[in-house]
Parts: structure tokens; sequence; C-alpha cells
């Protein structure tokens, strides 16, 4: 069976994929670019956003056109949302609902096309295949660096949040199962792994007194591994003494990313975040501490309910306090379901856009102010691209560089590399 799939969003969402396209592969399946000749499709996609569903929408009319009679599955978060949205449904789940309706009348319902997260085998009946679920998704990835979920679903429930409503109460993976994916990881070559989740932060909260530092102690020792990454870690679960502990750790990687969300404490305290300014300074302060050359970057939400231009102020002074590295800014968008969507206060688009295209300015400065940090020192930098005469890479801290490559250099090396003049942002 040909199927093609298409990923959308987050590493949560690609980890996802991956395991799944790697459990098709067992089952048999042969995994093809989207075309005409594809017999299925699989769209594995976030919904964190109504901009982020959307774009699943678009991409599902795009793959209807390719081949209109291929069934389409939505899986992840996406599938969630959309079973139980229906009226946010795309256009394209729609004409997948209408085929399969066809084949089989009467007896294929408006769900049966959404997969939520965690529903792989279900899934896979579904196409009329099965396979056992694999050790890792190593033979997924096309990069040098391997993903690993160590943790799901969320059991906070921001205000404005969806993903506990998808994914459900916050779940670890046992420590063992994790330390067996990331060790046939470093035996398949990659040198540095990532570990992600849901909501980070917290694992082991559910395994009886384990802390993220110690699952990072236990990998630490795995031979073969360079470097470890950590995806997101959210404030209200870590304390200063958590962030200077992560020194410990030889192979993690002084890159930080600490959803901020805003610099307001009354946004923050709407949002229901669980944290205030001062609490998320002082967690900036013990890390910089710990780590001089840390890099920090972070989340923030523009044009919450009530955000007022007060608000709005105190954030872009604590983005300059932090200094942060890099900002990913998201534009408020109500979620069916949540407490903020029955918020009072909204603000029109027009001011949001404002507000975003002001914070966007100060993000263009960001990446080059950091660097300038370092000119004229080296790192070891692991080669991920080697084009033409230039090799590519990522120092630990993050910082993108672009150098020579000299004969025998190859993908998955570490090479030391000096910083040198500002180039454009990977």
């Amino acid at each position: 069976m040909r199927i093609s799939l298409a990923v959308l969003g987050c590493k949560i969402s690609q980890y996802d994929a991956a395991r799944l396209e790697e459990r098709l592969r067992q089952a048999g399946a042969e995994i093809i670019p989207p075309s005409s000749a594809s017999q299925a499709f699989l769209l594995c996609g976030c919904a964190v956003t109504e901009r982020a569903a959307r774009e699943a929408g678009q991409v599902a009319r795009r793959l209807q056109r390719l081949n209109s009679v291929a069934p389409l599955y939505y899986y992840g978060c996406i599938g969630a949302y959309f079973a139980n949205q229906p009226k946010h449904a795309a256009a394209g789940y729609q004409a997948a609902t209408g085929y399969q309706a066809r084949q089989a009348p009467g007896r294929v319902s408006y769900q049966a096309c959404c997969f939520p997260p965690g529903r792989e085998t279900a899934l896979l009946e579904a196409l009329g295949l099965s396979s056992p679920t694999p050790v890792s998704s190593g033979r997924s990835w096309r990069r040098t660096r391997g993903l690993v979920k160590v943790q799901d679903g969320c059991s906070h429930f921001c205000t404005y949040c969806i993903v506990p409503h998808l994914r459900g109460p916050a779940k670890s993976r046992p420590i063992r199962e994790i330390e067996g994916e990331v060790a046939d990881l470093l035996y398949r070559g990659f040198r540095e792994v990532v570990l992600s989740g849901v909501h980070l932060s917290s694992w082991g909260h559910d395994l009886g007194g384990y802390t993220l530092i110690d699952l990072l102690h236990c990998l630490d020792r795995l031979p073969g591994l360079d470097r470890l990454r950590l995806s997101s870690l959210e404030p209200m679960d870590l304390s200063p003494q958590t962030m200077a502990s992560f020194r410990t750790i030889e192979h993690l990687c002084p890159h930080f990313h600490l959803p901020l969300q805003s610099g307001s404490d009354s946004i923050l305290q709407r949002m229901g975040r669980g944290y205030d300014r001062a609490q998320f300074l002082r967690l900036v302060e013990a890390t910089r501490a710990a780590w001089p050359d840390v890099a920090l970057t972070t989340d923030i939400m523009i044009g919450f309910p009530g955000e007022s231009e007060q608000d709005f102020q105190a954030t872009l002074a604590t983005i300059e306090a932090v200094s942060f590295t890099r900002l990913h800014l998201f534009r408020y968008s109500p979620r069916p379901g949540t407490p903020a969507a029955s918020m009072t206060g909204p603000l029109d688009e027009k001011e949001k856009r404002r507000r975003l295209e002001r914070l966007r300015t100060l993000a263009e400065t960001l990446p080059t102010r950091f660097r300038r940090r370092f000119l004229g020192r080296s790192f070891p930098v692991l080669v991920e691209r080697i084009r033409e005469s230039q090799a590519s890479g990522f120092t630990p801290n993050y910082i993108h560089l672009t150098f020579p490559a000299y004969p025998g250099l190859l993908v998955g090396q570490l090479v030391e590399v000096k910083v040198s003049e500002e180039e454009p942002d990977a």
C-alpha cells in the first residue's frame, strides 16, 4: 500500500509522525511523497492555534486535489480537534468523509477519519494494517539530531490552551523505556538527542518521585552521547535550584526554551500560568549564574483578552531585561472549550497585528545581539549540512555557523569553528 504523510507543527507532532511512519513500514506500507499515486493520505498536525488548524485544512485540500479518491486521515492533535469540533473541520476533511461514505455507506461516521494522539493502532487497523510498536523512530529521522518524546499530555490547564483537552493528563514514559530508545538512536549513529514532551518539565511527577534531573543523569552516562537538548521547559515547574542543577549534566547543551507568554503579572494570572514576572527573572538569573554562555529562547503571546497597552509594554520591558536569544511570537486565538474563549476584553485584530509587528522588529535584533557576544571565540559545531563547498551546524548554545568544508568532512562530525561575522538566521 502506498501511503503519504504530511506533517505539520511542533516536535511532538514530528515525533508522533515518525513513530507512525516506522510502524507503517514494519506493516509493509510503502511511504511515498504525496502524489496522484498515493493510496491514502495521513495528515499529522497541530491544533494549538486557529492558524495551525486552518493550515491543516489548507494542506488537506491540496492533498485531496492530488488524488480525490484516496482516503485522508487526521492523526494527533488535529485528529482530536476535528473529531470534537465538527464545525471547524476543513473542507478537505469533508471530502475524505465523502469518499469513505461512498465506499461503505452508512458505516463510516464523521469521527472515523480522526485519530487522537496515541491511537496509532486504530489508525493502522483503519488502513487494514498492523505492526508492533517500534523501539524507536530512528529510521524515520533524516537529520543529525534524534528526537525522543519522554512525556505526553498536560495537567496544568492554562486558560487559553486546548492541548490538555486533546492529549489528556500528563503521563511520563518509564525511565528504562526512554533509555532504551536513546541507546538505539546512539547505536544508529546519532550524536545529539533532543528530549521533548507536551509538558516536559513535569516528567517524573507521576513516577513516584522521579524528576527530570534523574532522567538526564541516567541518559548522560550512555556511551556515544555527545549532546543532549531539551525542547521546552515550563517555568511553573522550575526553581532557581533546578536551573542551576542542570549544570551538573555533562552533555546537556546550554540552550533552554522557557515560555514566558507575557511580561505582565495581571495577564499571567489571567492565563493561569502559575508564576509571575519576578519568579521568571529569578529562574533566568540562576541559569545565567550557572551557565554564562546560555541561550534562552521563549514564546510570547500577543493580544490575550484584557491585554492593555501597559501590559504590552511590560512584556517589551521583560524581553529586554532577559535579553532572549530568540522569540517565538503568537497572536492569541480563542479555542472553543477553554476559559479564555469567554473572557471579556478581547482585542481587535488590527491592534494585535500592530503589537505583533512591534515585537517582530525587536525579535529580529536578538539573534545578532547574542551572536556578537561570542565573536572570535571557538565552539564545537555538529555538522548538519554540507552543500557545495560550505558546511553548517549549531554550537551547543544554538548559534548557527557556516564555514568552509574541507576534504573528508562528514555530516555528523563535531568540529571546532570560530564565530566570525554575522550571518542570516538558520
